[in-house]
């Protein structure tokens, strides 16, 4: 990592973190999914030291790691966090955190909750040219 700045920094811990999960989710190496959280985390908290969020939609895999390893909390604290980055915006991604949110709140059996933001999401899923997107959406 000598001689990155630190956008490039971020990048490369988020795309190892990346890397790390899915290695460990096939051959369950022991504290693999943890290092992996960790590589996430810190690669999150440098895109927020610098004032950016994670750019694309691809990005939101952060949260769907902590979903995996059962980090709720820290899950909803980091979409709390780019739900309020992003504001009133009516973008995909918002759609997709919205949906991320209410996958934790489903999970920990928050269901109103869960429901809450589902239906704020539905509106942006609807205006979506994302299949993709529209099918995890239904799925949930």
């Amino acid at each position: 990592m000598e001689g990155l700045d630190e956008p490039e920094k971020a990048e490369v811990l988020l795309r190892v973190g990346a890397l790390a999960g899915w290695q460990g989710g096939t051959d369950q190496t022991h504290g693999s999914q943890e290092s992996a959280k960790d590589l996430i985390t810190k690669s999150i908290e440098i895109f927020e030291s610098l004032g950016r969020s994670t750019k694309r939609p691809k990005r939101v895999r952060p949260c769907a790691l902590l979903l995996e390893e059962g980090a709720f909390d820290e899950a909803r604290i980091h979409l709390a966090s780019a739900l309020s980055r992003l504001g009133n915006d009516d973008s995909e991604q918002r759609a997709i955190l919205l949906i991320r949110a209410g996958i934790i709140e489903e999970r920990t059996r928050r269901l109103e909750d869960a429901l809450r933001y589902y239906n704020e999401a539905a509106p942006l899923v609807e205006r979506s040219e994302d299949h993709a997107l529209k099918g995890s959406f239904h799925f949930e």
